[in-house]
């Protein structure tokens, strides 16, 4: 629309040659960069006011419609791109290129004066929070391509296009740092390399440039010949030596360029790539070299090109199809890099480098999962102190690594700050504080959450798993409920037994969630884990070497943010408030259900498809809230609908009450009875069962309907939950009409439900770009916050919604945001809406003030502080991990 063809073709004809066209494309650049990019005291910014005193790309476009524009513009390019040319186009000098973010600031100032007080993000998972950048640089560096893959036509392709990119990357770089120093005329990017590199290196830098038709036997061979060709490489690029074929050391910086050509320029904690892009285009304007244009513009095509692969860029409805998301991004490295050659050090280092380049981040909580405990010999039902040591020492090893990484990082900020002032009377923590405190850099508090994963138990049923099963069974099962509690529950003897041991870890080690898999594993899988750990026994007052207090380990789960039935949403979060001993302080993780318009969404879901028992438990719900408040009257035939509905389930259903059926729904939130399992067992009444066609288990539960004379009772019907041919009935699907009339009730449980977690003080992590992307929330500007939270923005005292609520990324590297990001998209959805700035700020604060008070981290830790502290758990961990 912008550039039609006709301007294509008329700057075509300009030299009768396509490559006038790179000309052409980068003065392109610098038009929507400096419509979009602008310095706002000292950091880049969106440019998101109207200027009438110059001619704009987007004239039109202001405040919010210019943040959804710039959101749509960098799900198609890389940022950086746009932030180094605004810096070349506005003639600021190379010296100048210090601690810039990845990312543009979007915020206005004042949003901006606002958010310097500092900002908490408390959900964010670590494996998706790696930036788009340090990505870029681990695939792109040909120390670590796995040079086996190239026989493999899956990754050939893409394998080959990281070749190209990684080696053109390498030699722009050095070619504009060669010219710069000695200056070369009159010989273009590629014949400045023709006689001097070797031909299999200069045939795959050729191909990337010019591509010719036979462009991927350069590639085939540089991977036949590996050796030798990186023999080539280390001609151009000595440093390259220490790292071929071995292992980047923790401390070794992972960014080849900023180990090679730009190993001056680490002392910017800005990236390479911003450098290189900004380095590239100035020399591009005195060069006037069409073939380095050419090479500049397909440099930044192959980029893109990646970036559009791992990134996500529309709708994508449903956890399902995000986990492909989510898996795409945080495993690929995994894929395509020799782990071999990567310590996880070095990789998280530069996950913590992303959150030190944003600005205001004073909390940072990351979620983790625990390592997986082999129940062969880690623990057995009764765990001996051996297995426990071991399952410790992993532990150790997991929080070593992250904990060893940020230190590392630390390090190496303060020593880049103490080479530039050539200043080395100063303590390596007091540069840390004067960092934070004066160069723009974000040193948050570290706090981490360990998050168990969701499983799919219905897949227990493969393996036939039941109560009555034998306990070896059920252990070689990882999706047998009774499995999933008592691995969790091993951990949470290790952690406490850790937080005994290991002066500050209780510090850092903040908090338990459980995420994944909402609509196929309830809360009443987790229940008895999350009780198990606030119980008293895991209740330690004091860390006995330092003497000091410990936190309450905090407790949030996702919960509410996918499901197939509003109420079953609702459902969710009122069974975790309930039944995991929550507290004033505790969390919820997205909670849609408890945002979107009832009537909305019936409008679009007349007819939904719902497993039968978890229609049931709906309905069940429904009915104990009726019991309990008057106003509840919506349906009234709803014992009728109970009991036909478990007449298709159960055969036999003499002496079955809604009541009996009510307490077996909450019995499921227990631990299952030891004792009574085993008088089950021993009982006459059990009667013979087939369940794999080789072994015979005796069951009344499930040989109910051969057997009438057994009545049920509520243990029964909730042991009817651990067994496999009654899980099958229960998953059987059903569809359920939703009708108009029916939009008040499921108003009336909304308002229930919200003003329980209100009255509570139970605090709503909320993501607004992920829950556009995937729960019920149509677009990200009309996400419908305030229905949590209006306290300065409600119309009348009847509209005010009280729920505390904190803004956070999710996995910021799907995504594509950060928590400034997510501030500043809410602050521009609500001026759009013409609310009073001034209340809209006073909104923006108490949310930024609910995000740092309602944080799992007991308090803020200035980086002086935090690093001696980190250096004492290091220390300690390593004893464990030895």
């Amino acid at each position: 629309m912008f550039y039609s063809d006709n301007l294509l073709i008329s700057n075509i004809n300009k030299e009768n040659s396509p490559y006038s066209l790179n000309k052409f494309y980068i003065q392109r650049i610098n038009e929507i960069s400096d419509s979009f990019i602008t310095l706002r005291d000292g950091w880049p910014a969106l440019r998101s006011w109207y200027n009438t005193t110059r001619s704009d790309l987007f004239p039109a476009y202001t405040g919010l419609n210019k943040a959804e524009l710039w959101n749509m513009l960098v799900r198609q390019s890389t940022p950086d791109l746009w932030i180094a040319s605004y810096y070349f186009s506005a003639g600021i000098s190379r010296e100048m290129l210090y601690n810039i973010p990845d990312e543009p600031i979007i915020s206005d100032k004042l949003l901006m004066k606002n958010l310097k007080n500092g900002i908490a993000d408390t959900h964010i998972h670590f494996n998706a929070a790696i930036s788009y950048q340090i990505a870029w640089c681990l695939f792109t560096d040909i120390t670590l391509l796995k040079h086996d893959d190239f026989k493999n036509q899956k990754v050939q392709k893409s394998l080959f296009n990281l070749l190209k990119a990684g080696i053109l990357r390498l030699f722009l770089g050095h070619y504009v740092k060669y010219i710069s120093v000695n200056g070369v005329k009159n010989q273009n990017f590629i014949n400045f390399y023709k006689n001097s590199l070797d031909k299999s290196i200069f045939n795959i830098l050729y191909s990337a440039v010019l591509k010719p038709i036979n462009e991927n036997n350069a590639c085939i061979y540089f991977f036949e010949n590996y050796q030798s060709c990186m023999q080539a490489l280390m001609n151009i690029f000595p440093e390259l030596r220490i790292t071929i074929n071995q292992t980047l050391n923790s401390w070794e910086e992972t960014d080849i360029l900023f180990r090679t050509v730009y190993k001056n320029e680490k002392k910017f904690n800005t990236s390479a790539d911003i450098i290189l892009f900004y380095d590239a285009l100035c020399l591009q304007e005195k060069l006037d070299d069409n073939c380095f244009r050419s090479a500049l513009l397909q440099y930044i095509r192959y980029k893109n090109l990646f970036f559009e692969d791992k990134v996500q860029k529309k709708a994508i409805n449903g956890l399902k199809e995000f986990q492909k998301y989510f898996t795409n991004t945080s495993n690929s490295a995994k894929k395509m890099l020799d782990n071999k050659s990567l310590k996880t050090i070095s990789i998280n280092r530069e996950i913590f480098k992303s959150f030190v380049r944003q600005p205001f981040l004073k909390l940072i909580e990351i979620k983790i999962s625990p390592p997986s405990p082999n129940s062969k010999t880690d623990f057995s039902i009764e765990p001996n102190n051996i297995n426990l040591q071991l399952y410790k020492k992993k532990i150790c090893n997991q929080l070593y690594d992250i904990f060893k990484a940020y230190h590392a990082l630390l390090t190496s900020l303060s020593e880049n700050q103490l080479s530039i002032y050539n200043n080395n009377s100063n303590k390596i923590s007091d540069i840390l504080d004067k960092l934070e405190r004066e160069c723009n850099i974000s040193l948050p508090t570290l706090g981490i959450i360990y998050h168990f994963i969701k499983i799919d138990d219905k897949r227990s049923l493969y393996k036939q798993v039941c109560w009555l099963s034998s306990i070896e069974e059920k252990l070689q099962s990882p999706f047998y409920i009774e499995t999933q509690r008592k691995n969790s529950q091993f951990f949470i003897d290790a952690l406490i037994d850790l937080f005994k041991e290991i002066p500050y870890l209780s510090e850092y080690v903040v908090g338990l969630d459980a995420a994944s898999d909402e609509l196929h594993n309830r809360p009443w899988v987790h229940a008895p884990v999350f009780l198990y750990a606030r119980g008293k026994h895991n209740t330690i007052p004091i860390q006995p070497r330092i003497l000091s207090q410990i936190p309450n380990i905090g407790l949030t789960y996702h919960v509410g943010e996918e499901f197939r039935s509003l109420v079953s949403g609702l459902r969710a979060i009122d069974e975790v408030i309930e039944h995991f001993g929550y507290k004033s302080g505790d969390r919820i993780g997205h909670a849609i259900s408890l945002q979107i318009s009832p009537s909305l969404w019936q409008k679009e879901n007349n007819v939904v498809m719902q497993p039968r028992g978890e229609y049931l438990e709906n309905l069940l719900w429904i009915w104990y809230i009726k019991n309990n408040h008057n106003d509840f009257n919506e349906i009234p035939d709803l014992e009728f609908r109970i009991m036909q509905l478990i007449s298709e389930i159960y055969t036999n259903v003499d002496g079955i009450t809604p009541y009996m059926l009510w307490k077996a729904y909450q019995l499921k939130f227990k631990p299952l009875d030891i004792e009574k399992i085993q008088n089950l067992k021993n009982s006459q009444n059990i009667c013979s069962h087939n369940l794999s066609g080789s072994e015979t288990h005796f069951c009344k539960i499930a040989s109910s309907e051969n057997h009438p004379s057994c009545l049920w009772n509520e243990y029964d019907l909730m042991l009817t939950n651990f067994c496999p041919v009654y899980s099958q009935k229960y998953q059987q699907p059903i569809f359920i009409s939703i009708s108009e009339e029916e939009v008040s009730m499921l108003e009336k449980l909304q308002n229930y439900v919200k003003q329980k977690v209100e009255q509570r003080g139970i605090t709503v992590e909320v993501n607004p770009t992920s829950n556009a992307t995937i729960g019920e929330i149509q677009n990200l500007f009309s996400h419908p916050i305030l229905n949590l939270y209006n306290l300065e923005l409600g119309k009348s005292v009847n509209q005010l919604n009280h729920t505390a609520i904190s803004i956070n990324t999710d996995d910021p590297a799907v995504f594509r945001t950060t928590v400034e990001h997510e501030f500043a998209y809410m602050y521009y959805m609500l001026m759009s809406k013409k609310y009073n700035q001034v209340d809209v700020l006073k909104w923006i604060d108490d949310v930024r003030n609910f995000g740092l008070e309602r944080s799992f981290i007991h308090e803020y830790k200035k980086p002086s502080i935090m690093y001696s502290e980190l250096q004492i758990l290091i220390e300690e961990l390593e004893k464990y991990t030895k």
